[in-house]
């Protein structure tokens, strides 16, 4: 399995072909604060049932609109910290986070291209 980090110079469309294959549960963040600390809340409640169930057929998928603000992806970062979540792939609109088997780890291979500033 190759999963990879964002280049600007390839089309978004290589991103389906990364992200491993689970059923997700797709949340969608946007300005509204407290409609995304409920979503939040459900997301965090299922990292914590899928990473004490070991369940690699199961998944969140992240998507920030674009009204969301920083704090949302912070946000996400912290409760990734803060339940011990290992497995996680970020691309600049989309979080996706998934358990993965001792078989699927071990086939991982991470790539990318640094990127440039301008």
């Amino acid at each position: 399995m190759e999963i990879m980090v964002f280049d600007p110079r390839h089309p978004e469309k290589e991103i389906d072909s990364s992200v491993p294959r689970r059923d997700y549960v797709s949340i969608t963040l946007n300005a509204n604060t407290d409609e995304n600390k409920i979503k939040l809340d459900y997301a965090r409640l299922l990292m914590r049932e899928h990473k004490i169930n070991h369940d690699t057929i199961h998944g969140i998928h992240f998507h920030f609109d674009t009204t969301s603000h920083y704090e949302a992806l912070v946000e996400i970062q912290n409760i990734l910290l803060k339940e011990k979540i290992e497995h996680y792939l970020m691309y600049p609109t989309e979080i996706w986070v998934m358990e993965m088997s001792a078989s699927e780890c071990r086939d991982i291979r991470v790539s990318y291209t640094p990127l440039r500033y301008l």
